[in-house]
C-alpha cells in the first residue's frame, strides 16, 4: 500500500493555475462533509471585499488574539510562504501539520466523483486544521468573490465586507452592482453585517441582501477617525478608542482599523470578552506583508500590492501624505488581466 504522506502538499494544495477557478460550493460541501463537518465547530468572521480585507482580517484576528482567543486565520494568498494562509495566532500553519491536515484531505478528496479545485482543498484544510486544533474563533477571508466562494459553506457569528471595486470582472461582473451582488452572498439569515461605508450603488445591494434575510447592518463611523502620520507609522483614534500606534502605514489603514474595532464590538455583543485594552493591543501587533510595508531604508523602500483602481488611488494618496515633496521611483510589474 502506498504511503499516504509521499506527495509534496504545497505542489497539491495549488495544482492548476487561477484560470482554473470553478465557482460554486458543492465540491467543497461534500469535501467537508466527508472530513466531518468541520466548520460547524468553529465560531467564525467571515470576510468578503475587494480591497482591505486582509488588513482588515488581520486586525480583526489580532484583537480576538490580544483578548485572549485561540484565533485561526485564513487569508489569500500568500506573499512569502504558502504557510501564511493558514495561520493560528499569527503563527503559520507548520510544514508537518501542513502534511497531515493535506493528507487528510486527499483521501477524501479522491473519493470524489469530481476533483475539487486547489482553493477547495485549500479552504477544507484551513477548516480542518482549525477545528483539531480547537481554536476559539476563526477570521476567514473570502478568496473570490463571495457567493460562489469556497469558504462561503459556513454559517458565521458575523459576515464582513470591506471596499467593493471593480476587479476580477471577468468572473465576478463589470459592474459596482454585480459585484457587490457577489460580495452580499456571504449575507446569511439573521447574522449581524458589518459594511464598510460603500459607494452607493453597492450599498443598496448590499441593504437589499440583508433585509430580505433579516439582518441589522452596521456601518463605522469615519468621521469619528483620527488618525497622523508619525514617521513612517501612524496614531490613530476611533470612537474611545485612543492613541493607538498603528504599524500599517497606508493612510487606508484606520479605515480598516475602524472596522475592526466595530467588529470586536458586535463580537462583543455575542458574548465575547474584548476589553478596549485589548483592542489597543491587537490594533498596535498587527503586521501585515506588502500593503504599504516599509522593507528597507536609505532610500526608503516600499512594497504595496494594489492592483486595481481603488488601490492604486489609495497607494498614491499615501505618497502624497509621506512623501510630499515627491521624487518617488516606481518599480511596477502587472498581471495581464488587470487594467
Amino acid at each position: 500500500m502506498a504511503n499516504r504522506y509521499d506527495f509534496d502538499p504545497k505542489t497539491y494544495l495549488q495544482q492548476g493555475a487561477w484560470a482554473d477557478v470553478k465557482l460554486g460550493l458543492h465540491r467543497t460541501e461534500e469535501l467537508l462533509e466527508r472530513l466531518g463537518n468541520p466548520q460547524d465547530s468553529l465560531k467564525i468572521v467571515h470576510v468578503a471585499g475587494t480591497n482591505g480585507k486582509g488588513s482588515t482580517s488581520a486586525f480583526i484576528a489580532g484583537i480576538l488574539q490580544a483578548a485572549g482567543y485561540t484565533t485561526g486565520l485564513f487569508t489569500s494568498p500568500y506573499i512569502l510562504r504558502f504557510n501564511e494562509r493558514i495561520q493560528i495566532d499569527r503563527v503559520d500553519i507548520s510544514d508537518e501539520d501542513l502534511l497531515e491536515v493535506a493528507a487528510d484531505v486527499r483521501d477524501q478528496a479522491l473519493l470524489m466523483d469530481e476533483a475539487p479545485t486547489a482553493f477547495e482543498l485549500l479552504t477544507a484544510a484551513a477548516l480542518h486544521y482549525f477545528s483539531q486544533k480547537r481554536c476559539d474563533v476563526v477570521v476567514l477571508e473570502v478568496g473570490l468573490g463571495g457567493r460562489l466562494d469556497s469558504t462561503n459553506v459556513v454559517t458565521p457569528l458575523l459576515s464582513v465586507i470591506t471596499p467593493i471595486a471593480l476587479d476580477h470582472v471577468a468572473v465576478l461582473g463589470d459592474t459596482v452592482e454585480k459585484i457587490a451582488y457577489e460580495k452580499a452572498g456571504i449575507i446569511k439569515s439573521g447574522v449581524d453585517v458589518l459594511s464598510y461605508p460603500q459607494h452607493s450603488d453597492a450599498a443598496a445591494v448590499i441593504e437589499k441582501r440583508a433585509a430580505e434575510l433579516g439582518c441589522t447592518v452596521r456601518t463605522p463611523r469615519f468621521s469619528l477617525v483620527d488618525a497622523h502620520a508619525e514617521g513612517l507609522t501612524q496614531v490613530f483614534s476611533y470612537d474611545g478608542i485612543e492613541d493607538v500606534h498603528l504599524r500599517l502605514a497606508g493612510v487606508y489603514q484606520p479605515c480598516n482599523a475602524a472596522m475592526a474595532v466595530e467588529a470586536a464590538r458586535i463580537l462583543r455583543g455575542k458574548g465575547f470578552d474584548i476589553p478596549d485594552s485589548a483592542i489597543k493591543n491587537g490594533l498596535e501587533a498587527t503586521t501585515w506583508p506588502a500593503r504599504f510595508e516599509v522593507v528597507a531604508h536609505r532610500p526608503t523602500t516600499i512594497v504595496d500590492g494594489g492592483h486595481n483602481e481603488q488601490g492604486a488611488r489609495v497607494l498614491a494618496k499615501s505618497l502624497q501624505e509621506y512623501f510630499p515633496e515627491g521624487g518617488v521611483t516606481f518599480v511596477m510589474s502587472v498581471l495581464r488581466d488587470k487594467d
